[in-house]
Parts: structure tokens; sequence; C-alpha cells
């Protein structure tokens, strides 16, 4: 799940775990609170780490340094993790007729790339059953950006769960949103 949990951190210190105004959870969906608690907790520490660095850059300078912070000041995330038991392809084609403008790009992930970025982030153990399973096993991932880059729909076919590095198939869907 390390596609999943990583990619939206953008300039968000300030963020909150839930469901994201007017977008509907996907059908069949659970809202996964400790997960979504999970990715909240990690994009925190990301941004932390990103707008420590930049502000200790010497070749920033000091008004993109400012306008940074301003950002990060001036913006919240909001996320919200839901897993269900319908298809990849159902859940995307349901979200493509229920937002406005949501089309989505679809690709394949090695899972077992995902296991080990989300197990060593985690400081977990990957047991040599799950390498010898999914080696060589693709998954699939779809995802729609808004185009002012404010919300962010991502789903996929398999949960990789930061608790336990364990793969179940089951349909993710990581709704994040950036409100000022």
């Amino acid at each position: 799940m390390a596609p999943l949990l990583i990619p939206l951190v953008l300039f968000a210190l300030a963020a909150d775990p839930g469901p994201v105004p007017g977008v509907p959870s996907p059908p069949g969906g659970t809202y996964e609170a400790e997960l979504s608690q999970l990715a909240v907790e990690k994009a925190k520490a990301e941004m932390k780490a990103q707008l420590e660095a930049t502000l200790r850059d010497p070749n920033v300078s000091a008004a993109d340094k400012a306008d940074v912070k301003s950002r990060v000041a001036s913006v919240h995330l909001k996320l919200a993790i839901y897993t269900t038991d319908r298809s990849m392809e159902e859940t995307v084609a349901f979200y493509g007729k229920n937002v406005r403008g949501a089309t989505f790009l679809l690709a394949e992930r090695n899972i077992l790339v995902d296991l080990a970025e989300v197990a060593q982030a985690g400081r977990l153990q990957v047991s040599p059953s799950a390498e010898k399973e999914w080696k060589d096993k693709m998954g699939r991932t779809a995802r729609w950006t808004r185009d002012d880059q404010m919300l962010q729909i991502s789903v996929e076919d398999y949960l990789i769960d930061p608790r336990d590095a364990r793969v179940t198939r089951k349909t993710v869907v990581m709704v994040s949103s950036f409100v000022p």
C-alpha cells in the first residue's frame, strides 16, 4: 500500500482522518478509521521532514521559504481510506459516475515491491512465504487528481496492511483533499 499511502503529501502539516465532504464512500465500502489515521500520521511525518529540509536548504531563497511556510499554514489535509469487496473496476466506474470530472489513469504495480516498502516503513518483516507468494505478482491501481490538485482518489486491488504487512485481495480506496 505504499503507493497509496505515500504520494499525496504536498503542503499539509494540519491533517485529519475522516470522510471527505462531497465524495461518497465506495459501494459496499467500510471506512477504515485506523488505516486512515496511520496514513495521516505518515503524511504529517513526511511533510515535516520535507519542510525542515527545505527550510535548511541554502539554495532555497528566503522568499521561497516564506512562500512554503505560508502554504503549509494555509491548507489542511483530509484523508479517508475505505475497503470494499466490490471489484476495482466497479469501484472506479462508481467514482467516474459520481464525482464530476473523474477520469482515472490505470497502471500495474508490483505487489512484492509495495509490500517491501510498507514493511520497511513500519519496521515489519516480510516472511519468506509471503516473498515467495507475491514474487512477480502484479496488482492494479487507478488514480484521479482533480485539475486544481486539491482532491485525489486512488483505488487499488490489494490491501497491503501497514499494521502487519499482510496482503489481502480487497479493493482499497483512498480519498484525499487539501482544503484551505
